[in-house]
């Protein structure tokens, strides 16, 4: 059994609805997209030098000497390079850190604000 003003009552409550929801505003879409956070510029980690194997006889020592002191530049070499990877890695993180900080403390603003009566 419908009541008298029911139509009307129903009518009020879907228009009100609307009006709410035309209230609510859409989050801004965020500058950062997460597929998209730019990679490192660093060079390539550089490869860890192959030392060479055992002199197998007298004859070998010399060749093997030679071998060495090529190991010790490569690995000389070695050491400057991941010394210069390792800062630009750690310059990098501590950037995408601070990143994540303002977005955190932006987050954190919001919802502050939110919670307020």
């Amino acid at each position: 059994m419908n009541h008298p003003g029911t139509g009307l009552l129903l009518t009020i409550v879907l228009i009100t609805a609307q009006s709410c929801a035309n209230e609510i505003k859409k989050p801004t879409s965020t500058p950062v997209n997460f597929t998209s956070y730019p990679n490192h510029t660093c060079k390539d980690k550089p490869a860890i030098p192959k030392k060479p194997g055992k002199a197998s006889s007298f004859e070998n020592v010399e060749t093997y000497n030679l071998e060495i002191s090529k190991y010790n530049i490569n690995v000389e070499s070695y050491n400057k390079k991941i010394k210069n990877y390792k800062t630009c890695i750690n310059k990098y993180i501590k950037k995408g850190n601070q990143d994540i900080n303002t977005i955190r403390q932006k987050l954190n603003k919001a919802l502050k604000k939110a919670r307020e009566k």
